[in-house]
């Protein structure tokens, strides 16, 4: 075999990533090159989820900052966004957009801020969870500090979705670099691992709304009331009991509100 036709086997593989050009990208370099990977997204899809109109936001993982401009353009600049992120090269762009900016986990802040957080009346966690080593631990600290009407809002993206089941039955894994299998994720959840995460957190869920992927939307409707059924798969079939079953399935994302104080006692000992 020539080596070009190696290299054109290599670039065909399922598994492999490649960027604008086709070429093939390993995941050292996804990883080296991700620093601002989800910039200029204002993730306006939340506005509707929001139980009532924000005053002082806690954006934890706010990246560049997008969300909280698109939320000051929508409600007004008097809107007061506290941001979080790790990420310095984005934060530093954060900082001409939002109020203020830590660099540090929301666990590490000082005892001036945790204090502060008591004035927040919203926080939004948007696919940020799935890029901690222990969220459980974050939600707990929040619980901790933010007063008892405080709303949450969290998405995060679905691992159950049917592109992913349909490469894990055919050996595939293959991390992007951005995405459900984001080459950055640490932690990966189905509708169950999240609800029971959320509940192991003393978060009680007031509103859900999954995040249908375009091209099953059709399916999805034409599937609304015919279930149970049999969903035939490259190398295998799966029994849809219901239509919620089938949610979990099409839906790349899901959305979450919470509202009030979670009860410290439902966290393990030890957080």
């Amino acid at each position: 075999m020539t080596i070009k036709k190696i290299i054109n086997t290599f670039k065909s593989l399922k598994f492999c990533h490649h960027d604008k050009s086709g070429n093939p990208v390993t995941p050292y370099e996804m990883l080296e090159n991700n620093t601002l990977a989800y910039a200029n997204i204002d993730r306006n899809d939340i506005y509707e989820l929001f139980n009532f109109q924000p005053k002082n936001i806690l954006d934890i993982g706010c990246h560049t900052g997008d969300v909280g401009a698109g939320l000051k353009e929508k409600y007004g600049s008097h809107l007061n966004i506290w941001g979080v992120e790790l990420n310095l090269k984005a934060a530093e762009i954060a900082k001409l957009k939002l109020d203020k900016i830590s660099t540090t986990p929301i666990e590490d802040i000082s005892n001036e801020e945790k204090s502060n957080l008591n004035l927040i009346d919203t926080i939004i966690m948007l696919d940020v969870l799935e890029h901690m080593y222990n969220p459980w631990k974050t939600l707990n600290f929040l619980s901790k500090h933010v007063n008892e009407k405080c709303q949450f809002i969290i998405s995060l993206p679905n691992i159950m979705h049917l592109d992913v089941v349909t490469d894990l039955l055919n050996g595939f894994w293959h991390y992007k670099k951005a995405g459900t299998l984001d080459i950055t994720h640490i932690r990966f959840f189905t509708y169950f691992e999240m609800k029971s995460m959320f509940e192991e957190s003393g978060l009680k869920i007031t509103k859900e709304h999954f995040i249908i992927d375009q091209k099953c939307k059709n399916i999805y409707k034409n599937r609304y009331n015919n279930f149970p059924l049999w969903l035939k798969l490259e190398n295998a079939k799966i029994r849809v009991h219901s239509q919620f079953h089938w949610q979990q399935l099409v839906a790349k994302q899901i959305y979450f509100l919470f509202l009030g104080q979670p009860h410290p006692k439902l966290f393990p000992s030890g957080y």
